[in-house]
């Protein structure tokens, strides 16, 4: 940062924030000169007659005077402005009532200023710190606080004269409003754009970055500069010299519109300053449009109208400007970001539009399809669907078999699909590979229309990994099975035989029996369970339309032709007219174990009472199926790890491996859908939720 920059950058900050006695006396000091150099500026705008001045800088100095001030300073503040607007008074002759009634309504002014835009943007305090300059509703809160603290003044004043008995002049109150709004709002918005100037020369890097406007180096842009003042400069010649009865000072709201789009918000309104005195300057020396006017309050409001029109202009137009360049590079950097993100990603993104085109596709898209990470979004190969290769994929089961839909067909008729394992055949290079796939529906990516997004990871390793899990599952459960049988064979023929020979009373040798075919029974089960845990993780999913209602009687069969004959009968009520589509294999185990536990955890001398029922979600892409009992139920503190592997309630009396509802968790979540538990009826028993995907069509 250069000498002037620094030493402009500590004058600001003594001035915005001060910290010691000295500080405080050196604001005072700064502020009053400026005070006094505003009523100099005023006292020399006079028209000739009796018009008021044409510019009163001063009524903005004593804004930001306050505006600026914090609970330090204000003590200090109020006094010393005080001070300097009495000496003004006193110095240009008038009266010490007037003098001390003048600087009241300045100072009641200036505070109303301050109470408005504090209230509406607290950090234009300190622009210096903050990123006020940056925000349009900063400027706008300027405006409407400057037009109300200028009715005040120019209400006020001409009251003031009647109380102290002198003669006011209302005819001149537009003209003063007028005049005091354009000082307040200029001097003011200058303030807060210059300190936030000041504030990006200091921080670091990343706080400069964030906080600039987008806009290349301005050493880059002096001959657009140059040529911009250079045309303005000959508009304003012809205008007030050559032709001044002509209203060619209009024509200079184009460079200015040029200037506010082009450049900073403080250079822009800097232009619009020094085009303002300018023609101020030439209707004070009788030159101009306005100075041809015959009334020289008209000429006067006229002035300061063009003035305050233009640099509102200017500076509306260079903070929209700036909004605009500021939302450009964020939405680049979003970009940037989604690009680096996707080229990055490990899983293969594809979108496609409803015309058949690739809108975008990333490298891993391309390893995984083709074999080459070369590809990107624009290469031609990737132009439309058919280039991605998809009508290759088989089952993974049946490799000779075409899955039914693909993926993104599937997604474009309006279903989801989750997690869709399919295989893609190799070549002479690259071997089988097994595809998990999921695509779904949307819009709003910066096309029209809507878009299906294919979202895709090789997951052969997992499915030879799995394959092999089952593969051991089965001969693991083969080679259990073998022992057991012959366990339970023998243990049925010692039975026969301790009861014909009575070698053994029965009443010593029958429990020991019977112990073992409970062992036996309950390793059966662990086996079968844990043979139906291998099939819920691995088994690739075969989705088909499935009848909820049929699949749930079809089980409640097989229960009652399981049961003992002397128990009673469940009692299952079935209202499930909603079609899923769902693997009919694993819905069947789902159903099978949530109807198992609610005939078998029931209080004893209870019949077991279900009601199975389903609903359409309010999506219409689920159905909820509810599975309510009478039994037991599920104790609050449980209900967190219920679905773990392994995890069971400890009930006196029942028996279980843990894994049922775990296998259940696995097929529900393998279809995208969600299960929870909570209590039946009236707190009794249990109430199994679960979500599948509806079928449609």
């Amino acid at each position: 940062m250069t000498l002037p920059a620094r030493v402009l950058t500590h004058a600001a900050s003594v001035l915005t924030t001060p910290t010691s006695p000295w500080h405080l006396a050196a604001r005072a000091l700064g502020f009053g000169s400026l005070y006094l150099l505003g009523v100099w500026l005023s006292l020399g705008s006079r028209l000739p007659g009796s018009a008021p001045s044409l510019v009163w800088p001063a009524a903005g100095v004593a804004t930001i005077w306050l505006l600026s001030a914090n609970r330090r300073s204000m003590p200090t503040d109020l006094i010393a402005l005080a001070g300097v607007c009495v000496t003004t008074v006193i110095a240009a002759g008038g009266a010490w009532s007037h003098a001390i009634a003048l600087a009241c309504l300045t100072l009641a002014a200036a505070w109303l200023m301050r109470v408005l835009v504090h209230s509406a943007v607290p950090g234009v305090r300190t622009p210096l710190e903050g990123d006020a300059a940056r925000s349009l509703a900063t400027f706008v809160a300027l405006a409407v606080g400057a037009a109300v603290a200028a009715m005040v003044e120019a209400v006020g004043s001409p009251v003031i004269l009647t109380l102290l008995g002198d003669e006011p002049r209302w005819e001149t109150a537009p003209l003063r409003w007028v005049r005091s709004w354009t000082a307040v709002f200029i001097v003011t918005s200058t303030w807060v754009l210059l300190l936030a100037a000041l504030g990006r020369r200091v921080g670091n890097d990343e706080d400069r970055r964030r906080r600039s406007y987008g806009l290349p180096r301005q050493a880059r842009r002096r001959p657009e500069a140059a040529l911009v003042l250079g045309g303005t400069a000959t508009l304003l010649v012809v205008s007030l010299v050559f032709f001044p009865s002509v209203p060619i000072t209009f024509a200079v709201f184009a460079p200015a519109a040029w200037m506010a789009v082009r450049f900073s918000p403080l250079t822009a309104s800097s232009y619009a300053i020094a085009v303002g005195l300018v023609t101020t300057s030439a209707t004070l020396t009788g030159r101009g449009i306005y100075a041809s006017v015959d009334s020289r309050l008209l000429a006067a409001l006229l002035a300061q109208g063009y003035f305050a029109v233009l640099y509102v202009t200017v500076i509306t137009l260079a903070l929209i400007s700036t909004r605009l360049r500021a939302t450009e590079q964020e939405a680049q950097a979003r970009a940037d970001l989604l690009d680096g993100v996707l080229a990055a990603a490990s899983d293969g993104i594809v979108l496609v539009d409803d015309a058949g085109h690739v809108v975008l596709a990333n490298r891993t898209a391309s390893r995984l399809l083709t074999g080459s990470a070369s590809v990107n979004g624009d290469d031609a190969r990737f132009a439309v669907v058919a280039d991605l290769g998809l009508d290759r994929l088989r089952l993974p089961d049946r490799a000779d078999s075409r899955p039914h839909s693909l993926p993104h067909e599937t997604a474009w008729r309006g279903r989801t699909v989750w997690h869709e394992d399919l295989l893609l055949p190799g070549d002479s290079t690259h071997g089988d590979r097994v595809l998990r796939f999921s695509a779904h529906r949307v819009s709003g990516l910066g096309r029209p229309g809507t878009q299906v997004l294919l979202t895709f990871s090789d997951v052969t390793t997992e499915h030879e990994q799995t394959s092999a899990l089952q593969a051991f599952a089965g001969e693991l459960a083969h080679d259990l099975k073998n022992p057991l049988a012959v366990v339970e064979g023998w243990s049925e023929m010692l039975e026969g035989e301790m009861l014909a020979a009575e070698a053994l009373p029965s009443a010593e040798g029958l429990p020991m029996v019977r112990k073992v075919q409970r062992a036996a029974a309950s390793m059966r089960g662990l086996i079968e369970d844990l043979l139906h845990y291998a099939v819920a993780r691995g088994h690739v999913l075969n989705l088909d339309v499935v009848d909820l209602a049929r699949e749930t009687d079809q089980v409640v069969a097989a229960h009652s032709g399981r049961s003992a004959p002397d128990a009673p009968a469940p009692v299952v009520e079935v209202q499930a007219p909603h079609l899923v589509r769902a693997d009919r294999v694993l819905v069947r185990q789902l159903l099978d174990n949530l109807l198992g536990n609610a005939f078998k955890y029931v209080a004893p001398g209870t019949v077991p009472h279900v009601r199975v029922t389903t609903r359409l979600a309010s999506s219409g892409e689920w159905v909820r199926v509810n599975v309510v009992d009478n039994g037991l139920g599920v104790p609050e503190e449980h209900r967190r790890h219920i679905f773990e592997s392994l995890y069971r309630i400890d009930r006196p009396g029942y028996d279980g491996t843990g894994l049922g509802l775990s296998i259940c968790g696995r097929i529900v979540d393998r279809h995208g859908g969600s299960l929870r538990v909570g209590d039946g009826p009236d707190g009794v028993g249990s109430d199994f939720s679960f979500t599948l995907p509806a079928a449609r069509g």
